[in-house]
């Protein structure tokens, strides 16, 4: 019987015991929906979804962005891109112990991170960026002993980088990228062992790169442009193995480039431009055969240009600019043939273009501009026909420009000014159907513009001053509807400007741009919104005084619209009178767009003047009428 009593009192302690964790399941389960949705009280902004679903009476479990696991309990909050504009000040940190996942990115959270971020002890995932964070990075962030990717990128933080980063040991991803921090790079960063992604670029790190960085075996990509980093590139970067992306840009990083960079034979991608890298590329850079962007333009580089291109075969971005190599380029481009950009301007090359360049047939862009280059084009660039830009201006080559250059119908930019090429224009220029940039000034081209150039409808700027043309210019030019820019100044032109260059006015006497050039442009616009479509044939009547003197301004009226009042029509009058200065023939007789601005000034003034005259005379009719009324009331 006592045994039954022990059974039995054993079974009742079980049960109360199972109840009353229940309870405390049930009771912190329901803690977590009330300060959720107390944190919910202080959105400013949220999506649908969250309105819809984060309400008392919906399972915790079931709200748009919340996951739990089997036991009920809420492991991870994905409010990506949900318009969330608020703090974390009220995010319920101690209640979500369990919490693996927060994922906040892309909306308008703003505020500091909470110190409070370091309770969440099993978080392996946390995505912060695209918002507004300022302040400091908290130092209990270390606390996230579990944590694997962190995202804080893209905030307004400040401050350093917390000097016990390094107790993020199983930290993988680490993004930390386009904020305002400042200070050294911790060498504690060399600490974390499992780090594949370190980004810590667009900020205002200073000091030098820290030689611990070195001891990261797993590091795939590192990036640390646009910052303030100072110093040499440590040599212990060569013990990356694994490294893919290494770039610096941006920075005042001096010395040479280490002989150990050529043990980096994973590299795809590296970025050492602007800069103050000086001497010569090692020549274990060879050793980079994987290599398929490569930027060292705007440092203090120089060398045999000629040596530095044999051994890319996947090399498909490749940048030199602005350094000082010298020597010739390779003739042979046969282990090149991937790539899509080569630029090598601004330096002291000499010697002719290679034929053999003809063959890049994948570029895209090539400037060779600002160099010593001799000799003529090669004809064989002909075969570059996805070839978008074609820079080669500012060196010593001479002849002409050959047919074959007509077959590349995708260029979008070609600037072969500062030359000294001879003979004309080639006709076949005018397949350029895609082009928005030609400049060949500064050169010896002879005999008249081509008409066909009037086939370039997408041309922006034009410059063919300072050559040898001769003739009239062709009336074809006036269907450049796009032209932004012409210049034909210190040529041989003869003849009358044509007729047809209506709304090329401010060219057409000067041959270049002028501080009246885009007066006439603003009168179309202005007549444009007042007629309420483009002028068009009433520019030539309007363009001589006598025509807009004795023009019916009634005519230009938007006749969609309600007839103005006097005072509306008053302004417009005067509009339409600064709009007519703007378009007389000869530019040098209009007003410049400094004496217009003063003029529209003035008109305002008198018009707010006139406005409150009106207004004060209304209020002195209501005050009279009112004395009236009270006069009227006393009598009875």
């Amino acid at each position: 019987m006592a045994l039954k009593t022990l059974s039995l009192c054993l079974l009742v302690s079980l049960i109360l015991l199972y109840s009353s964790h229940d309870d405390a399941v049930a009771s912190n389960f329901t803690n977590q929906a009330h300060a959720l949705l107390k944190w919910k009280a202080s959105f400013g902004s949220q999506t649908k979804s969250i309105s819809a679903s984060w309400i008392i009476g919906n399972t915790t479990c079931t709200w748009y962005g919340i996951s739990c696991n089997s036991a009920g309990s809420i492991i991870r909050i994905n409010l990506t891109n949900s318009s969330l504009v608020c703090t974390l000040f009220q995010f319920p940190f101690s209640l979500l112990s369990n919490l693996s996942h927060l994922e906040l990115s892309m909306n308008r959270v703003f505020g500091n991170i909470p110190p409070e971020i370091g309770q969440l002890s099993k978080l392996v995932y946390l995505d912060l960026s695209y918002n507004h964070f300022k302040g400091l990075i908290p130092p209990t962030l270390s606390n996230l002993s579990s944590l694997v990717y962190l995202y804080l990128n893209t905030n307004e933080l400040f401050g350093s980088l917390p000097s016990n980063i390094g107790n993020l040991s199983n930290l993988i991803e680490f993004h930390v990228d386009t904020n305002n921090l400042t200070g050294e790079i911790p060498s504690a960063v060399g600490s974390l062992k499992n780090l594949v992604v370190l980004n810590l670029a667009d900020n205002m790190l200073s000091g030098s790169i820290p030689s611990q960085l070195g001891n990261l075996k797993s590091l795939s990509t590192l990036t640390l442009q646009r910052n303030d980093v100072y110093g040499s590139m440590p040599a212990t970067l060569g013990n990356l193995k694994e490294l893919r992306i290494l770039r610096l840009a941006d920075n005042y990083i001096s010395g040479f480039i280490p002989n150990e960079i050529g043990n980096l034979k994973s590299l795809v991608d590296l970025d050492l431009s602007r800069n103050l890298i000086r001497g010569y590329i090692p020549s274990t850079i060879s050793n980079l055969s994987n290599l398929q962007r490569l930027y060292l333009n705007s440092n203090l580089l120089s060398g045999n240009i000629s040596e530095y291109f044999t051994s890319f075969p996947k090399m498909q971005k490749l940048n030199f600019e602005h350094n000082a190599f010298y020597g010739q380029l390779p003739l042979n481009w046969e282990r090149c043939k991937q790539l899509t950009m080569l630029r090598i301007a601004g330096n002291n090359i000499n010697g002719t273009i290679p034929p053999d360049i003809g063959n890049l047939t994948q570029l895209r862009i090539l400037d060779f501009s600002s160099n010593n280059l001799v000799g003529e084009i090669p004809k064989e660039l002909g075969k570059l026909t996805f070839l978008l830009s074609l820079i080669l201006s500012n060196n010593k080559l001479s002849g002409g420009m050959s047919s074959e250059l007509g077959l590349l119908i995708d260029l979008e930019y070609l600037d072969l000014s500062m030359n000294n090429l001879s003979q004309s224009v080639p006709k076949c220029f005018g397949n350029f159907s895609h082009l928005h940039y030609m400049n060949l000034s500064n050169n010896q081209l002879t005999k008249e513009i081509p008409d066909e150039l009037g086939m370039l409808v997408q041309l922006n700027d034009l410059d063919l001053s300072f050559n040898l043309l001769t003739r009239e210019i062709p009336s074809k030019l006036s269907e450049l509807q796009s032209l932004a820019t012409l210049n034909l100044s210190r040529n041989n032109l003869s003849g009358a400007i044509p007729s047809t260059f209506s709304e090329m006015h401010e060219l057409a006497y000067t041959g270049a741009i002028t501080v009246k050039c885009d007066v006439f442009s603003f009168g179309v616009i202005v007549l444009e919104v007042i007629k309420g479509r483009h002028p068009g044939d009433f520019i030539h009547p309007l363009s001589s005084r006598i025509g807009y003197r004795q023009f019916e301004y009634a005519k230009l009226l938007d006749q969609r619209l309600p007839h103005p009042t006097r005072i509306v029509k008053k302004r417009l009058v005067h509009a339409m009178k600064v709009a007519f200065s703007c378009l007389v023939d000869d530019p040098r007789s209009r007003l410049t767009m400094s004496i217009i601005s003063n003029v529209l000034d003035r008109l305002e003034t008198e018009m707010r003047l006139e406005k409150k005259t009106m207004e004060e005379e209304k209020q002195k009719k209501e005050l009279e009428t009112l004395k009236g009324e009270e006069q009227v009331e006393s009598i009875y």
